[in-house]
């Protein structure tokens, strides 16, 4: 099983696991719109399986998953006809993501290096010893930035910060940082 849903915003080119012929027929895909198009929320996704798979697959989820509305299938509709590509939204996170990176490490921090999506995981290890809940309360009280705590994906020691926002607000997030590891 394939979870593509960060697709539509890699960084780079993306290969799909449909595209490897030598799997094509044992592989289930599954993707939506809740990040390529932000219809987070809505809950409209797909999945693409070889038919032996799909017949099983929806036997499995018939009785446990039911339609979607109405009104997130017709969201889905008109996302995919006004915005087929994303690749314009990827290069947008892509610039924002590289601009913080190189912000964020030369202030102490290590970023993964970021492939695609709209959020960057970042390690703090070398500047705090708090655990990640405690480290972000403390940058929210203290500079008024929001980030997720690292322990919500597994990791002690990260936290995660959304590159939604204008770049220049990004540079202000930068300077943020700057001044709270200055004190």
């Amino acid at each position: 099983m394939a979870d593509e849903i960060y697709s539509a915003l890699s960084f780079e080119d993306f290969y799909s696991f449909g595209a490897c012929e030598n799997i094509k027929e044992k592989v289930i895909i599954v993707n939506g719109f809740s990040k390529s198009h932000s219809l987070t929320g809505w809950r409209i996704g797909y999945t693409i399986a070889p038919k032996k798979i799909r017949k099983n697959f929806l036997n499995a989820t018939l009785y446990n998953v039911s339609s979607p509305m109405a009104l997130s299938l017709q969201a889905a509709k008109v996302a995919l006809e006004k915005f087929p590509s994303r690749r314009d939204v990827a290069q947008i996170y892509r610039e924002r993501a590289y601009y913080l990176k190189e912000k964020l490490n030369s202030l102490g921090f290590q970023v993964v290096e970021p492939r695609g999506a709209f959020y960057l995981f970042v390690g703090y290890s070398e500047i705090s010893k708090k655990n990640s809940l405690e480290f972000c309360l403390e940058l929210l009280r203290e500079t008024g930035i929001a980030v997720v705590p690292g322990i919500a994906f597994g990791s002690e020691n990260y936290f995660r910060i959304a590159l939604t926002q204008e770049l220049d607000i990004l540079k202000e997030v930068g300077e943020r940082l700057e001044n709270f590891l200055k004190k």
